[in-house]
């Protein structure tokens, strides 16, 4: 069974009216197929159960040379808990480390402003079963996270 571990990390985050609040966030390295068919890894992926999209930001994006488009016509207004912005419709193939062998295309937005790279739910539904693990339980005694197992329908492709 193909399985990658990805630990929880202590963070902050503060409210519209500028309260901070601790929790925890999951986090792990996502490679991005780039125009030349090469991979950059993205390290600090954010394995978001609340978001709805697979988030790369633009920025990114654009520095390491991951395609998309700014087609007008593929814009997308966005308002969210961190506030409003403009995305482009598009797709991206990503490796995830610690899972040998597979890629995964995954619509996406590139969004502008956006600061990490979030692999929404609606992803990680269609691809991965997964448990919560408390410090002890998964392969980092010393680190609680989420065991992420590859479903047998998943959408990707093997890469051997």
């Amino acid at each position: 069974m193909s399985q990658f571990f990805v630990r929880a990390r202590n963070v902050a985050s503060r409210t519209r009216s500028g309260e901070l609040l601790p929790g925890k966030q999951l986090s792990h390295t996502v490679a991005v197929r780039k125009n030349d068919a090469t991979f950059q890894p993205i390290v600090g992926v954010v394995f978001d159960t609340g978001a709805q999209h697979t988030v790369i930001p633009a920025a990114v994006a654009d520095k390491y040379g991951i395609p998309y488009s700014k087609d007008g016509s593929l814009a997308v207004d966005l308002k969210g808990a961190t506030g409003k912005a403009v995305g482009y419709a598009g797709q991206a193939t990503l490796r995830i480390h610690g899972l040998p062998g597979w890629e995964f295309e995954v619509p996406c937005l590139f969004v502008e402003g956006a600061e990490r790279m979030l692999l929404g739910l609606p992803d990680q539904l269609r691809n991965f079963d997964f448990k919560s693990l408390l410090g002890g339980e998964g392969p980092d005694p010393m680190a609680a996270g989420v065991l992420y197992s590859l479903r047998a329908d998943h959408a990707g492709r093997s890469v051997q």
